[in-house]
């Protein structure tokens, strides 16, 4: 992409001089390393580099990547993925794997959400895929889940072997000198802070750690980012994704909303990661997109400095 089209670009996300990020930024970008997750801009990364570069953005987490999967990218695909992230001085901050995204063998599931990837394939190859991919984009570390979430009887029993299957993964991934961290997704068997906390407690390598999601932990039932962070070792929260919530208050139904502009409390929440020292990335994952995916990230990132600004 050269000039004119980055411009171009640009201007068809709607950053023109009202956006620009000087106006914006309220708290020197070493503070915290925010960055947003590609496909919550675009399917085309090229899109998504220009959302960044308007706000002086230098991290990205991958995902989705011209209608496929990062870790889905034939060679091609890959070379030229790279070469636009170089030209551009982007850096990777996750990959954003479906590594065990899916049913635990023999369980019951009580809840899904969407489709990870196509259902012929092995977990097992999603994960090598996966740690391919970080050594392919230079990145130290992949996501991986807890299976879909089961009752909470099945659930006390089946964690134990929840528990010995990430410690395979890790260690696969460890002789490849990549992490895994596990996201707390309310849609899987860690859902909470308290019960990210718990899971991480029983790997003691720096090779596994957290994903903390403040949002999915609301929606599984914690109250507030306090609840949940406070019982997750702090050494042990490696990356971190952004989102909000705001409840309906006629029919108590949680939506998302911008960040800033629900109720976690990022002030707060970027506060105490300031305090701790948190050295990882933060990436803006919106879960709405009206009226369109670039404006919904946009809105997010506005709100997002404006919390960093004030914490």
């Amino acid at each position: 992409m050269d000039r004119r089209a980055f411009l171009k670009a640009s201007a068809a996300l709607g950053l023109g001089a009202a956006l620009h990020p000087l106006q914006l930024l309220g708290a020197p970008r070493t503070r915290l390393r925010l960055g947003v997750i590609s496909d919550e801009v675009s399917q085309d990364p090229e899109r998504a580099i220009a959302l960044m570069k308007q706000f002086d953005l230098n991290w990205v987490e991958l995902r989705g990547v011209w209608g496929k999967h990062v870790i889905f990218l034939d060679s091609y695909e890959r070379r030229e993925l790279r070469d636009l992230l170089g030209r551009y001085g982007v850096m990777v901050s996750n990959i954003a794997s479906p590594t065990f995204k899916s049913t635990f063998p023999g369980s019951a599931p009580i809840m899904r959400e969407g489709s990870a990837h196509p259902a012929e394939l092995d977990q097992w190859e999603v994960l090598e895929r996966a740690v391919d991919a970080a050594h392919y984009f230079n990145v130290p570390h992949i996501r991986a889940f807890a299976f879909w979430r089961v009752a909470d009887g099945e659930r006390k029993k089946l964690m134990p072997e929840i528990v010995n299957m990430l410690k395979k993964a890790v260690a696969y991934a460890e002789r490849r000198g990549v992490a895994i961290v596990v996201e707390n997704e309310y849609s899987t068997n860690v859902a909470t802070g308290a019960e990210a906390g718990e899971f991480i407690s029983n790997f003691d390598t720096p090779f596994a750690g957290i994903l903390w999601d403040p949002g999915n932990a609301f929606m599984a039932g914690e109250h507030t980012w306090k609840e949940g962070y406070e019982k997750i070792p702090k050494g042990r929260i490696q990356h971190i994704h952004l989102k909000d919530v705001r409840i309906d208050p006629k029919t108590k139904r949680k939506h998302w909303v911008a960040v800033g502009d629900g109720v976690i409390g990022y002030v707060g929440q970027f506060r105490a990661l300031i305090k701790d020292r948190y050295l990882g990335a933060l990436s803006i994952e919106t879960h709405y997109h009206t009226p369109t995916w670039e404006q919904s990230t946009i809105e997010s990132l506005r709100g997002a400095l404006r919390c960093i600004r004030q914490a």
